[in-house]
């Protein structure tokens, strides 16, 4: 735990005041004063390409920012991710996500267990039911073979395999279909039920501590439409698999004890999709797409750990974000994919972000003075320009976007189209650059000639700003192998946040209240220490419907 605070730190004080000198600095200006700046901001793996040219910084800058990481201990604390050191401290935890996509036999001990050997255990798992399932000889209670799967989950164990079998519908192995079941609103089961044949549906219930209650919820639903449909009790583990790290709650509940797959305590639900928690994914992208998803992670993992920091694309993503927050008040950051495959990305990255670095006091448990996540939110492709661009071209706020471009798409006959996407992409960073100044609007009106009395009552209107900061981050191709290291670089980026800005990236106590409160309402009800905005509700509620209230559990 560093014992300077950041804000007084030498490279903080004088990035505040260097700031001051270039804050109102336009970045044509800068593209003007450097014909090279594209080559001096860009930086690439294998497999991604980051163009950082269009922020609002120079070298003095960037190099005040990449000292400021240093000074921070980013180094050690990337040594101490990658060698299982306890970094989530408030849980006694290490956070060995990286392990997981590690290809390496290398014995690795957390607790005294060889993780690396449990980790290719759980892979093997994966694979043998994989293949049951894509043969056709896993069979439900008639005999039929399975040809629907169910996953029930919610955070990290829905949003993750959810997001990436979208993302890779292209390298579908499998006519499987799959569907995902995350909320307890009985209008989301029961649309979905009406699509299930109970003869050939599997249900994989991801839960890493088995008492997620919105999951087990659901899971219950599932359990006794089956039994509605004439499943008898024998019968039911033919329907249910569980990836979970408390085996014994999932067989006590009624899951086969080789039908269940682990999770360990180390892994966060927000960082479990390189976990058997993707086992949908692997399902229908077969076993040997999805190493190649771990083995894109793998490679940013290796870039992350080996790169100089002025040229590592995750540091260099954090810095900027940090750079915007902190020293410009800007207070939320736009994920814009052009790629329809990539639609609940935005939400991916939400969560990871959000939950993540969303914390109000330090690693010594004193408040912050500065600020740490910002609001990340987004939208796929043209749809965004659409909607919400106008903000970002004329709104008041200076909102950072990422702007994430497959160059290539998988279909030959839709090249065209693609290459209209991928100049709309293009186009929409350098307009947001450059903005539209009065004197271009002026002679725009006059050529259309409109009086000056006309042209000054007008031009204000059609004014553009521009200096909008943007990040263009290129990949080939959407693959297993892309898509792996499109998201291990924004799980590093976040992490290098936090280990800038001495925060726990691992925990979450205010979800962990918000569920804590949720499973004692009923208990309180009627008591004096209820507040009464709560108490009005739950009461307005018990009226509505009829219900007579009850201080049993739900």
């Amino acid at each position: 735990m560093l014992s300077t605070h950041l804000t007084q730190e030498h490279e903080w004080l004088f990035l505040k005041q260097y700031q001051r000198t270039i804050a109102n600095k336009t970045l044509s200006t800068w593209f003007k004063e450097n014909n090279r700046r594209f080559e001096h901001f860009s930086a690439h793996t294998d497999e991604l390409f980051l163009d950082y040219s269009k922020n609002r910084f120079d070298e003095t800058v960037k190099a005040g920012l990449t000292q400021l990481a240093r000074t921070r201990g980013l180094s050690y604390k990337i040594e101490a991710l990658f060698t299982g050191q306890a970094i989530n401290f408030t849980e006694r935890q290490p956070a060995l996500h990286t392990a997981l996509r590690d290809p390496s036999h290398e014995a690795f001990y957390v607790n005294g267990n060889n993780i690396k050997l449990e980790i290719e255990n759980s892979l093997q798992q994966m694979a043998k039911l994989v293949e049951r399932i894509q043969q056709g000889k896993w069979l439900g209670f008639t005999g039929k073979p399975i040809t629907t799967i169910v996953n029930i989950g919610i955070g990290g164990s829905h949003l993750g395999p959810a997001m990436v079998l979208n993302a890779l519908r292209n390298n579908m192995q499998s006519t499987m279909n799959c569907y995902f079941l995350a909320n307890i609103d009985a209008d989301a089961s029961d649309d979905l039920f009406k699509k299930l044949n109970p003869e050939q549906t599997l249900f994989i219930i991801s839960s890493k501590s088995f008492t997620t209650q919105e999951t087990l919820i659901n899971a219950d639903a599932a359990r006794h439409w089956l039994v509605n449909a004439g499943v008898t009790p024998q019968q039911l583990a033919n329907h249910f698999v569980a990836v979970t790290s408390q085996t014994d709650k999932a067989r006590r509940w009624g899951i086969a004890p080789d039908q269940i797959l682990k999770i360990w305590s180390w892994v966060g639900g927000r960082y479990s999709v390189w976990s058997a928690i993707s086992l949908p994914v692997a399902i229908i992208i077969g076993m040997p797409a999805y190493r190649d998803f771990l083995a894109g992670a793998h490679a940013i993992d290796q870039h992350y750990l080996t790169t100089t920091f002025e040229n590592n694309l995750p540091v260099i993503l954090a810095i900027l974000q940090i750079w915007y927050t902190n020293f410009f008040a800007s207070q939320t950051y736009a994920i814009l994919p052009y790629s329809e495959r990539l639609t609940l990305l935005p939400r991916y990255i939400q969560q990871l972000a959000m939950e993540s670095n969303g914390k109000s006091v330090d690693a010594n448990g004193a408040r912050l003075n500065y600020a740490s996540a910002p609001i990340m939110w987004g939208e796929s492709g043209c749809n965004g320009q659409h909607a919400f661009h106008q903000l970002l071209y004329q709104g008041t706020q200076l909102i950072p976007a990422d702007f994430i471009i497959p160059l290539s798409c998988h279909s030959e006959h839709f090249d065209s189209q693609h290459q209209l996407m991928v100049l709309n992409a293009i186009s929409q960073t350098q307009a947001l650059m450059q903005g539209k100044p009065l004197s271009t609007v002026t002679a725009e009106l006059q050529q259309q000639g409109l009086t000056e009395t006309e042209i000054a009552a007008i031009a204000p209107h059609k004014v553009i700003a521009g200096n909008q900061p943007t990040n263009s981050i290129l990949l080939d191709k959407i693959t297993p192998r892309s898509l792996g290291a499109l998201l291990a670089l924004y799980e590093h980026k976040t992490y290098s946040e936090a280990a800038i800005l001495n925060i726990n990236p691992f925990d979450q106590w205010g979800v962990e209240l918000g569920k804590q409160l949720a499973s004692q309402l009923l208990q309180q009800i009627n008591q004096e220490n209820l507040d009464s905005s709560t108490q009005g509700l739950l009461t307005k509620y018990f009226v509505t419907t009829n219900r007579e209230i009850s201080n049993e559990p739900a």
